[in-house]
């Protein structure tokens, strides 16, 4: 994509997860109400990913990740996942052994955080952005029931992203992100917060500080709409002390 080169596709063999239980306990749990998402909008899109789950294919070719803990024995052909690095096969105690060099999705070791970071679990709050819900979020919920049998957290707060003024989103390949050492994030940053249930289109002029009164207009219509500061939609995830940071 970088290159604008033309890569013949070739088939190999992938791992992939059955997720077809994983997600069905994963609804239930935003259904009940157990998980709740915030904005109400966003567990429509929630449910029609979890209703009909495809397989999720694990296998990345790269040079870095968390490589998938598969051994072959080269001697029987026996194939099987382990916890410890073995050195000699299990099945017939060959030593020939080849390692899978394929590593995990991103997605996968990323899905692992709430258990590798904290003890205790579920934890308040998740903060994200609206466009990985099912890449992380849903996956995390799938990979805590199973591992730890708890959901990792009991709110979703879905927050918008700051795209370039077609809307895209910012990425290296598209080369459409703003320069942060020269854009004015305060300006930004209020754009995103005022519309808050969609995404904030953001031009190079914008991010200059060049519109900034257009984005300040739209904060002071959010906060007559609201009788209140337009922070309170960023309430259920600072808390009381944004609301009291806005009142003084």
């Amino acid at each position: 994509e970088r290159s604008k080169t033309p890569i013949e596709p070739r088939i190999s063999k992938q791992w992939y997860l059955k997720i077809e239980s994983l997600a069905k306990n994963a609804y239930t749990a935003v259904e009940s109400n157990e998980i709740q998402i915030i904005h109400e909008s966003w567990k429509n899109t929630y449910f029609a990913w979890m209703k009909n789950p495809q397989d999720w294919c694990l296998s990345r070719q790269l040079v870095w990740g968390h490589t998938i803990p598969i051994v072959t024995c080269l001697d029987c052909s026996f194939q099987t996942a382990f916890i410890d690095t073995p050195t000699e096969c299990s099945q017939c105690h060959g030593s020939h052994l080849k390692f899978e060099e394929d590593v995990f999705d991103t997605w996968f070791s990323s899905g692992l955080w709430p258990f590798v970071c904290f003890d205790t679990l579920p934890l308040n709050l998740l903060f994200t952005g609206h466009d990985i819900l099912f890449f992380w979020a849903a996956r995390m919920i799938m990979l805590g029931l199973y591992y730890k049998q708890t959901i990792p957290f009991k709110e979703i707060y879905l927050h918008p992203l700051v795209c370039d003024e077609q809307g895209r989103k910012m990425s290296k390949s598209l080369k459409n992100g703003i320069d942060i050492f020269h854009s004015d994030i305060p300006t930004i940053t209020q754009g995103r917060i005022a519309p808050f249930e969609a995404n904030h289109r953001c031009s190079h002029e914008c991010a200059a500080g060049k519109n900034r009164h257009k984005v300040q207009d739209k904060v002071h219509q959010k906060r007559d709409d609201d009788d209140d500061c337009p922070t309170d939609a960023l309430q259920p995830a600072c808390g009381d002390i944004v609301k009291k940071t806005c009142q003084k």
